[in-house]
């Protein structure tokens, strides 16, 4: 017969299993799991246990076998802006029980669904249903509008913070079946201080210094078709023997409006650090070393092929260079899907390397940092248009730390 203190203490663990499990449940989920009709989920082991109980949640709304519950994220400016905003909202959607669309703001970005798949769940915003511009109005009060925007640090933008950082974000849109969200800051992040959501969180497995990248590997694939094109480069950027180090230089709007010639031993403090890298790194490495260079500038694309080589991979074929939200004046006859494809693609290839060596000013490098998972890999030189790029250690140990890097920019 067990003694009254053994008792009590089976009856603690008990009760103590029950509050974990129900922490660990995503709100509005059903209590029996099902087998997603979106197929297999396909994520790192490090993203944790959320992704197949969100994808059955996500469908049954959209089938209208739950409330209709959507988070909208409304990208704002370029692709690496619609990046941060969406795995901001992602989240948002997560811990609220919502299904996350997505849609560009403006008509001259292009369709996303054009630049990426969607492997886990639909979240392409209606085509003829465009979301309202600011100031946002609602006849029928069944929407919630909110700003989170880098660049608009208003009493709106503060205000949808606090709801990230301190407030019960579980409760923010109650009574609203749509939540537009116009956004470019990150907060994924941040929301791991929230003393709401702590232990939801860290029951569904999530940490601070993946969220951001297992919300976008979630959402986003390529297109099969680019994977059958990009090939070769897929196949270089996965091979495990070869030491990838990315760098990424975004010299500025001029230079992609114009595409003026640029000189590039002007930006030697990205190659020197790329050659620390490598000399620090590369023994164990069998395979060699590959440089994988992203740029907005031409010249420089041209000009680093004729100096490194071999070394450098720099895909080509199909490739067009300009702004997602602003086209390009210096390629005639683009259309903007043909420049989305391309930022998207290279974005994504860069998230595929080792190491990232990206600019200060720019966030397309900081987000395919934070989508490749790896840690102790980043190093960020200070570097913006009208002054000279920093030089910097790139030792194996003088990498950036994650936390500082997710508040940088626009953040993570």
């Amino acid at each position: 017969m067990q003694s009254a203190p053994v008792a009590a203490l089976l009856l603690y663990l008990c009760l103590l299993a029950c509050v974990l499990s129900d922490a660990a449940r995503l709100p509005l989920a059903s209590k029996t799991k099902k087998k997603s009709s979106e197929g297999s989920i396909h994520l790192d082991h490090a993203c944790g246990n959320w992704a197949a109980e969100y994808t059955e949640l996500h469908r049954a709304i959209l089938a209208g076998e739950k409330p209709p519950r959507y988070a909208v994220a409304m990208a704002a400016s370029g692709l690496s802006d619609g990046l941060t905003g969406a795995a901001t909202v992602f989240l948002y959607a997560l811990v609220t029980g919502r299904a996350f669309k997505w849609h560009m703001q403006n008509s001259n970005h292009g369709h996303l669904w054009e630049g990426y798949a969607q492997p886990h769940v639909n979240w392409t915003w209606a085509a003829d249903i465009s979301p309202p511009a600011w100031p946002f109005k609602d006849q029928d009060n069944s929407a919630l509008y909110l700003r989170l925007l880098n660049e608009v640090r208003n009493n709106d933008t503060q205000e949808a913070e606090s709801w990230f950082h301190h407030k019960d974000l579980r409760v923010l849109g109650e009574g609203y079946d749509t939540v537009y969200v116009w956004c470019n800051r990150g907060e994924t992040w941040d929301l791991f201080s929230n003393p709401y959501l702590k232990e939801m969180l860290r029951a569904w497995g999530m940490r601070p210094e993946t969220a951001f990248g297992c919300a976008l590997n979630y959402l986003l694939d390529l297109p099969d078709e680019v994977k059958e094109h990009y090939s070769d480069a897929l196949q270089a950027l996965q091979d495990r023997e070869v030491l990838k180090i990315g760098v990424q230089i975004r010299t500025g709007d001029a230079t992609l409006d114009k595409q003026k010639e640029l000189n590039l031993t002007d930006f030697d403090s990205f190659f020197q650090c790329a050659q620390e890298v490598e000399d620090t790194r590369a023994m164990a490495y069998p395979g060699g070393v590959l440089w994988y260079l992203v740029t907005d500038s031409l010249s420089l694309r041209h000009q680093a092929e004729q100096v490194y080589g071999d070394k450098l991979l720099v895909p080509r074929a199909g490739v067009v260079v300009g702004h997602v939200a602003k086209g390009s004046h210096a390629v005639k006859g683009v259309d903007e899907k043909a420049i989305l494809q391309s930022a998207a693609l290279e974005n994504w290839l860069l998230g595929m390397v080792d190491v990232h060596i990206i600019t200060s000013a720019s966030g397309f490098g900081r987000t395919a940092a934070f989508r490749s998972l790896n840690w102790g890999s980043l190093y960020t030189i200070d570097y913006a248009p009208g002054r000279p790029p920093r030089q910097r250690k790139c030792g194996i140990l003088d990498y950036d730390h994650l936390e500082v890097a997710a508040h940088t920019f626009s953040r993570i």
